[in-house]
């Protein structure tokens, strides 16, 4: 990584040169905690997703190797964020397991931003002002830096709307507000350019390409985007590097690479155990993604 080369490179000068090796140090830490460095195509963000591992429910996340994982995600995958769980069955945000609140904080040592959303889909059982409080007071309590407050959300877009404003309204900090992270590329399209009002409840438009979405081409990412207006994510890919429809055309990661969109945000789904291992090193699909997204140095 250019931030470690860089460290070594200006310690080396400090020792050389004695009056000056406290600011020089300190100067390197912070590039060390904030790289710099870039990836392919227009991609600002790209956040490695563990809400079902930290949630119990996919794969051997623990307190043993919870590190790791997270270090594999950062060092390996290159990631520069995580996709965090809202456990909207849980009231008070006092009350989320302990393990969450060391997978939390020990991103957050590593200089990783987080991006949460609810567990599950559709309505999850709740009233709308239930969801309101609830993604109101997870927020409130963690503050993810990206508060997503959908999550193939059963609502329709009038009501989509309030929810994110009222939403908006109680928090106490500042986030950026992603959606409305619904299935399939063109669906999400369809919901924004039909509902300007909701569109415009959120910073960040997000949307999911899972349950095999065969049109999240290079042209739907871009069109995606042009529709917005804004900055545009995938907020949930489940695919490999590459892949293509029936058509040929390009689906997997790839497609947000290509498109002229820009798509500036790529969450990759289930990242652990998919493109890590328990020992945060990367299985083949995530040998192919780094390949794909790579890490450039800025000029």
């Amino acid at each position: 990584m250019a931030s470690f080369c860089t460290h070594v490179l200006l310690e080396v000068v400090a020792l050389r040169f004695g009056a000056c090796m406290l600011y020089w140090s300190a100067w390197a830490f912070a590039l060390a905690a904030h790289p710099v460095s870039a990836y392919e195509g227009n991609l600002n963000w790209v956040l490695g997703d563990i809400k079902l591992p930290v949630a119990g429910r996919k794969g051997q996340l623990d307190s043993d190797n919870y590190q790791a994982i997270i270090d594999g995600l950062k060092s390996h995958l290159h990631c520069n964020g995580l996709r965090l769980h809202i456990d909207l069955s849980i009231e008070d945000p006092a009350d989320y397991p302990q393990l969450y609140k060391l997978v939390i904080d020990y991103a957050r040592a590593q200089s990783l931003v987080i991006y949460a959303n609810p567990l599950g889909t559709g309505k999850h059982g709740l009233s709308k002002g239930q969801l309101v409080e609830r993604v109101t007071r997870y927020a409130n309590h963690f503050q993810p830096r990206f508060l997503g407050p959908f999550n193939e959300s059963g609502y329709q877009p009038v009501v989509m709307k309030q929810i994110a404003m009222q939403i908006r309204a109680g928090l106490n900090y500042d986030p950026q507000i992603v959606g409305p992270d619904c299935q399939h590329v063109r669906n999400n399209l369809t919901k924004i350019q039909n509902n300007p009002g909701m569109r415009a409840q959120f910073d960040i438009i997000g949307a999911h390409n899972a349950v095999k979405d065969n049109g999240a081409t290079p042209w739907a990412w871009w069109k995606l985007r042009q529709v917005a207006g804004k900055e545009t994510w995938s907020t949930e890919n489940p695919r490999p590097w590459s892949l293509t429809n029936e058509d040929g055309l390009e689906v997997g990661v790839k497609a947000v690479i290509d498109t002229a969109g820009p798509i500036s945000g790529l969450v990759l789904y289930l990242a652990y155990p998919g493109c890590v291992t328990e020992d945060g090193s990367l299985t083949d699909k995530g040998q192919a993604i780094v390949q794909g997204i790579g890490e450039r140095e800025d000029p």
